[in-house]
């Protein structure tokens, strides 16, 4: 597999100054944006507080100098009676200068300032209000009317000192609404807040729309006829914030650079190593597995280069091993493939038997081995299973094997070797004893001859004898264990003795022989075949040929196991015995 190295398109350091800049930005403009909000949130309240205070401070005015225009008016109606007094108080008020009076609608007094005040000629019978503001020709006067009864009395004052008391500026602007209409301004109200002006008495709030809006302060004069209203654009009140707001960009900016430059200077010192580490794998990744880096930091980075430093060491030790591990492994198949050779074919036809058996090891080499003898006066069986599997379990077959092939010429000498499975059981167990290895076998030998079968049990799994039935209905009972002629294990004694069972056999009866491993296997879920499992298999399919039965069983057996792998060797022989 050719594993390509990706090139490198954002190096670390540049991703870390990155990552730091996006955090000090964030952290920045969140300080910002607080500071703002609580700044703008101050600004606001301090502003609102400065137009109320001074909108109500020239609404006293206001109304303190309107109170006065009142208040002459009603001395005057009160005084018209003595000329004289009426001529001082007129005299005393320099902003008045016509005072008229009239009963049952006639004329009855007129009083003029001087004779400027010719000039004014002003239909009084149209004024309908206590107060308004009257225009004659390029000019205009504030008309005060007093009603009682038959009797109107009118006065008639400049306007330029109700003007003088409203104060221009360049920051505030302030408006003056009698009757809803604006009388005095430094510019035109939104038509809105100017006919709807009493709504809004006594309240300072934000008018207008998004890049127009006004912070506006409405106080009422007197008996709610007059208004004045200061107002302030809402972006010049707020002019500190954004000022603020750009001083911080260009703060922002200027940490912004002072982070970029601090970084690529020290992210050298810190990506150096990491540097290293990257040209260490791609040494490692061309398999020159004998690189070393050399990294003198005591931290992290310092630790993963001592790391990548025995990783190295390890993989090249791995690889040794890998090639020791490769000498073996062609070992052991040939080992497998010597061991398979000791095994006859798995379907044999004989005289009184037809055998098929099913060998399966545990690992490479097995410790389950089987053999057949064909000789002028009987066929023999043998099983053999050996105390665990692999390779040492395998050179005891192997030393069973030869065993068998010596005896073939132990019967050419002795023929009672032919007949008597006691004297093979003795000659495979002195066979096993002469090897200087702490390992024994079960086994089982078994001799057929004259129409019966002649058996002795070293220890092994004592197989099942199973009389024909023609209704193919086997039940438990029918399965008969071969437990005569028990005796120890090959390779404990030399001195072992072993006797010998038979019984005679009836055409096409079946003998099982098998080893522990396939009742001990265990499933996925650690539960075991046993012996119930494995005689109820073998009682659905023994009316079946040989061969059948081994394949029938063993798809059984295989379907239990639902994947899991025998722990041991597994063997089963089926035998349907034929006279």
């Amino acid at each position: 597999m050719n594993n390509k190295i990706r090139k490198i398109i954002l190096p670390i350091n540049i991703k870390l100054t990155g990552f730091v800049l996006i955090l000090t930005g964030l952290a920045l403009a969140l300080y910002v944006w607080i500071a703002l909000d609580l700044f703008k949130t101050d600004k606001i309240a301090y502003v609102f507080e400065s137009v109320e205070q001074k909108n109500e401070q020239m609404s006293q005015s206001l109304s303190y100098y309107l109170n006065s225009v009142e208040l002459s008016h009603k001395l005057l109606s009160e005084s018209s009676y003595t000329k004289d007094l009426l001529e001082v108080i007129f005299e005393k008020n320099p902003s008045l200068l016509v005072y008229l009076e009239y009963r049952n609608g006639k004329k009855y007094l007129e009083l003029k300032k001087n004779d400027s005040a010719e000039s004014i000629n002003i239909d009084v019978k149209k004024i309908n209000q206590k107060f308004e503001i009257v225009k004659n020709k390029e000019h205009r006067f504030l008309v005060h009317k007093i009603s009682s009864g038959q009797r109107l009395s009118y006065s008639i004052t400049s306007i330029d000192k109700l003007m003088s008391l409203i104060p221009t500026s360049n920051l505030y602007q302030h408006h003056l609404v009698l009757n809803d209409e604006v009388i005095i301004g430094s510019e035109v109200l939104d038509s809105n807040l100017s006919e709807n002006v009493s709504k809004y008495s006594y309240q300072t709030k934000v008018l207008g729309d998004v890049g127009k809006r006004n912070i506006v302060s409405i106080y009422p004069v007197l008996d709610r006829q007059w208004f004045l209203i200061t107002s302030i654009p809402y972006d010049k009140a707020l002019s500190a914030s954004t000022t603020l707001r750009n001083k911080s960009l260009y703060f922002g900016f200027f940490v912004a650079g002072i982070v970029i430059l601090s970084i690529l200077f020290f992210s050298r010192f810190i990506t150096a190593p990491i540097k290293k580490l990257y040209l260490a794998s791609i040494e490692l990744s061309n398999k020159n597995f004998s690189f070393r880096t050399n990294l003198k930091e005591r931290d992290e980075i310092g630790v993963l280069g001592d790391s990548f430093n025995f990783m190295a060491q390890e993989i090249e030790r791995y690889m040794e091993e890998m090639k020791e591990k490769a000498r073996l492994e062609n070992e052991l198949k040939t080992a497998q493939l010597v061991q398979k050779s000791f095994f006859p074919t798995d379907s044999i036809s004989g005289p009184s038997l037809a055998l098929k058996a099913y060998y399966k090891p545990a690992s490479e080499c097995g410790g389950d081995w089987w053999g057949y003898l064909k000789t002028a006066q009987s066929e023999i069986v043998i099983l053999l299973d050996v105390t665990g599997h692999g390779t040492a379990a395998a050179l005891v077959t192997a030393v069973t094997h030869n065993a068998l092939t010596a005896l073939e010429y132990l019967i050419e000498r002795d023929d009672k070797f032919a007949k008597s499975p006691e004297k093979i059981m003795e000659y495979l167990n002195k066979s096993l004893c002469s090897m200087d290895i702490n390992l024994n076998a079960t086994a089982f030998v078994l001799v057929i001859s004259d129409g019966q079968i002649t058996y002795t049990n070293a220890s092994h799994n004592p197989p099942y004898y199973i009389q024909f039935n023609e209704s193919g209905n086997y039940e438990k009972n029918n399965f008969q264990p071969l437990m005569e002629a028990q005796g120890v294990r090959l390779g404990e004694s030399t001195k072992s003795v072993y006797t010998s069972s038979s019984f005679t056999f009836n055409d096409k009866d079946n003998l099982i022989l098998y080893t522990d491993g396939i009742l001990e296997a265990e499933n996925m879920n650690n539960k075991a075949y046993g012996t119930r499992r494995f005689i109820k298999s073998l009682s659905e399919n023994l009316n079946l040929s040989a061969n059948e039965v081994i394949t029938k069983n063993i798809e059984t057996f295989n379907d239990f196991l639902d994947g899991a792998s025998p722990n041991d060797d597994i063997t089963l022989i089926n035998l349907k015995l034929k006279k």
